[in-house]
């Protein structure tokens, strides 16, 4: 993810970034590493579901379903946890406790 975009209410964000590999589709649970974050210390990161998905079309949001690899996207319900610029981790199992 790369900017965070406020609503309209300016109290949260949307997400901005692209997909590099796989499909990210609606409600699916994601990892999100933090900047700071390492496989043999997993403090810097957070489990959250992608509720919603646009694509922009000039000045105009387009809800979508899903996005395939190469795509940029706007995702909501993770943007809480992103400070500045973090990857997410789409996650196997369909579970918090993963």
């Amino acid at each position: 993810m790369i900017k965070l975009y406020h609503k309209y209410d300016y109290l949260t964000f949307d997400s901005f970034g692209r997909v590099l590999s796989g499909t990210i589709k609606k409600n699916d649970i994601v990892k999100i590493l933090g900047e700071k974050y390492n496989l043999s210390e997993q403090e810097d990161m957070i489990i959250k579901e992608v509720t919603n998905m646009w694509i922009f079309q000039s000045r105009y949001r387009v809800e979508i379903n899903k996005v395939p690899a190469g795509n940029w996207v706007l995702l909501e319900g993770i943007d809480l946890s992103i400070p500045k610029v973090d990857n997410l981790i789409y996650l196997v199992c369909y579970s918090y406790s993963c």
